[in-house]
């Protein structure tokens, strides 16, 4: 039998693709505020008061990334080579089919929202005028918690501002 021993068996198959990786947290919502007093356009006069805020809430969590994509389906190996002819037929092995292919990373966790603020006196258009009395803002709210990806945190929100006086823009 001529020819019949130096068959090739089929190249192996391609490993599939390797998954998306997931989607990024959503950041936390800020925090509700606290105000002693608000003005918005007109004259205010706050006299011989005694303005003592609460504290803002604190800033919502950020959220956790997103699981990554599933892998890619492998592909078949090729086919061996045939002989025919000669005393008999032979064929080689087909090739191994390839490896699935590995998932996608989990997506990035979101950061965590600031915290609200505590202001005495907020106010847009004139200044208000303040004489007598005491002002004391609560301590500044924390800001949430960073979202996670399961290897790592984001960052935490800012922590909210405690003031006398603010103005809005």
């Amino acid at each position: 039998c001529l020819g019949c021993s130096s068959l090739t068996s089929g190249g192996g198959g391609g490993g599939g693709g390797g998954g998306c990786g997931g989607t990024g947290g959503i950041g936390g919502r800020g925090g509700g505020g606290s105000f002693g007093v608000v003005s918005v356009t007109s004259v205010v006069s706050v006299l011989n008061s005694n303005v003592a805020p609460g504290a803002g809430g604190p800033g919502g969590a950020g959220g956790n990334g997103g699981p990554g994509g599933d892998g890619g389906l492998p592909s078949t190996g090729g086919a061996g080579q045939t002989y025919s002819g000669g005393c008999n037929d032979r064929r080689a092995g087909n090739g191994a089919g390839g490896s699935a292919g590995g998932a996608g990373g989990q997506g990035g966790g979101g950061s965590g929202g600031p915290g609200g603020p505590s202001v005495c006196v907020f106010y847009k258009g004139a200044a208000p005028t303040l004489s007598g009395g005491t002002c004391v803002p609560a301590t500044p709210a924390l800001g949430g918690p960073g979202g996670s990806n399961g290897q790592s945190t984001a960052s935490s929100g800012t922590a909210g501002i405690s003031t006398n006086l603010a103005v809005s823009m």
